[in-house]
Formats: C-alpha cells, structure tokens, sequence
C-alpha cells in the first residue's frame, strides 16, 4: 500500500484525524521549525556567496555541482516556508547551472545575475518589486538556456 492510501485510511476515519486537523497540525509543526529553517536559509545565501567570491574563471566540475546543490537546498527550504520568491530564485540559479553545464560553458554574469536576486529576496529587501526581480529571473534562465 502506498503512503498516501495509508495516510487517506488514517484520515477522516472514526476515531481518526481530519484532513483539516491533519493541516493544522502540520502547520504548527512548520511554524516551530520557522526559526531553523530561517536560519539556514541565510546561510546557504552565505555559501553561496563565499563559493562566488572565492571563483577566478571556471569552475571545477565539483564546485559547480555545489553551487547546484547550495541552489536547490535554497529552493526547497524557501518553498516550503513560504518564501516563493526566493524558492523561484533558488530554482533559477539550478536552472542556469544546468544550462552552462550542458553548454560547457560558464557565464559569470548570469550566474551573478541571479545571485544578486537571491540576496536581495533573502534579505527581504525586494518588496513590493519581488515579482519583477522573479520576471527578470526567468527571462536569464531563457536567455542561457538558449544560448
């Protein structure tokens, strides 16, 4: 039996937990995880950081799947502590990483393009602008992507 069939015959069952209930209970558990995952966020815009700081040229195969990796823990934590923007920006980066890597090429302006917007969506510093930041940020990865 698949997780979800378990989970559907564990909710709304008599004696059981509701979808909503379930919800709830999960959002407090999100909510107590708020400050950790707030916390690594900021920190993964500091590898981030530090990595590009750090680069003179192109990068090494292995410091690129870091970048990549660093990308995508960003994307993933940022979704799901509802941080669209930054999520979006996570994925751009993966997305721009993947298309130098199958170009073989590196383009540090992209790269720093994006990086740009992840500092500035982390630092919360985009406001009411964040939509813009994250159009801009889809017409780089469509600008590399088909390059």
């Amino acid at each position: 039996m698949s997780g979800a069939n378990r989970l559907a015959r564990f909710l709304n069952a008599p004696g059981g937990m509701t979808v909503e209930q379930a919800e709830k209970r999960a959002k407090e558990c999100l909510g107590k995880l708020n400050d950790i995952a707030q916390h690594d966020l900021a920190n993964t815009v500091n590898c981030l950081r530090g990595y590009l700081a750090l680069l003179k040229g192109a990068p090494p195969k292995a410091v690129r799947g870091e970048l990549h990796r660093l990308a995508y823990s960003l994307a993933g934590t940022a979704g799901t502590f509802e941080r669209p923007g930054l999520s979006d920006a996570g994925l751009a980066m993966c997305k721009v990483l993947d298309a130098l890597e199958h170009r073989g090429a590196w383009d540090r302006a992209a790269v720093d393009v994006v990086f740009e917007a992840i500092h500035l969506l982390a630092a919360e510093q985009a406001g009411a602008e964040s939509h813009q930041l994250t159009d801009g940020l889809r017409r780089v990865v469509a600008h590399v992507e088909h390059s």
